[in-house]
């Protein structure tokens, strides 16, 4: 969630709970109780417009998706390495 949000953060419009649920394949129920944890520890701030909310990210979110993304890359890489290796010692 944290990183859907990233993409959202330059543009500074952030993203309706139902966008974050649809995008993360996740129920609206659970996408809320996700989004009020987050708001707990500071990552996210939510905005009323009208009868809804805009969830964005604080600089502290920022940085805890950033750190994900990167590890993810990282994570990601070496999977595909690994691979790569075992194709190699298997020939």
């Amino acid at each position: 969630m944290l990183i859907l949000l990233k993409e959202e953060k330059d543009s500074g419009k952030g993203k309706y709970i139902t966008e974050l649920a649809k995008e993360s394949e996740a129920t609206y129920v659970h996408t809320t109780k996700l989004v009020k944890e987050l708001e707990k520890i500071g990552f996210v701030k939510t905005e009323k417009k009208g009868r809804q909310r805009i969830i964005k990210l604080t600089e502290e979110g920022l940085k805890a998706a950033t750190a994900l993304s990167e590890a993810m890359g990282r994570f990601a890489q070496t999977a595909q390495q690994n691979q790569a290796q075992q194709k190699t010692s298997s020939n």
